[in-house]
């Protein structure tokens, strides 16, 4: 591949306005869907030998937290609508 070709791959995959609702969100948050992650990455890759309890919370969080689906978008908007419903009260 050329490197023009390389460029236009990356671009075409990486879409950097996916990114925007991280300037939304305080670092806690942040912090919370990455530990989010990394505990579902531990658990899959340790599928096999898991208790049945961890299996069904690990098919539990699948379905939550699927490809394409950010928990960060979800967090935003949770975020928003307490301090509705707040402000409201």
């Amino acid at each position: 591949m050329t490197r023009t070709e390389i460029v236009k791959a990356v671009t075409k995959w990486f879409d950097v306005d996916k990114y925007n609702v991280l300037s939304e969100l305080t670092v806690e948050q942040i912090y919370i869907e990455v530990e989010r992650r990394v505990l579902a990455y531990n658990l899959l890759t340790q599928y096999d030998s898991l208790k049945p309890h961890l299996k069904l919370l690990l098919m539990i969080m699948s379905r939550r937290y699927s490809p394409g689906k950010s928990s960060l978008m979800r967090t935003l908007k949770l975020t928003s609508q307490k301090k509705s419903f707040h402000q409201a009260t």
